[in-house]
């Protein structure tokens, strides 16, 4: 029972990195985060102990609280990839209105070298 209590401390130490992570936007660690988490993960599965019930329901929480950190992390990601794509656009493109109030669309001709930070 001691081996299965240390793999679950494990999974919760795991969890709670990949909360911090998450939340601190530190997106490269995740990866290796989740090969370990699904190692350990195979190893509980294997085990004919049975895990108290209190202890899934914690680790579950946990999982859960970061799947929603995952969701919001990916949403402002996608919202940010939206705005430079909006930007890039605006920066190509001039609108403007003719004498009956149609919009116009100037494109200008790209730029050969794109400036990069």
């Amino acid at each position: 029972m001691r081996d299965l209590d240390q793999l679950l401390e494990d999974v919760e130490g795991i969890l709670d990195t990949e909360r911090n992570l998450l939340r601190n936007g530190a997106f490269e660690g995740l990866a290796d985060l989740a090969f370990r988490k699904e190692a350990l993960i195979a190893r509980i599965a294997d085990r004919k102990e049975t895990v108290p019930t209190a202890r899934l329901e914690r680790v579950r929480d946990k999982a859960r609280v970061n799947l929603k950190l995952f969701a919001a992390a990916q949403r402002g990601l996608s919202a940010a990839q939206d705005r430079l794509d909006a930007i890039r656009r605006a920066a190509a493109t001039m609108q403007s209105y003719d004498s009956q109030g149609r919009a116009l669309a100037f494109v200008s001709a790209a730029a050969r070298h794109e400036r990069r930070v």
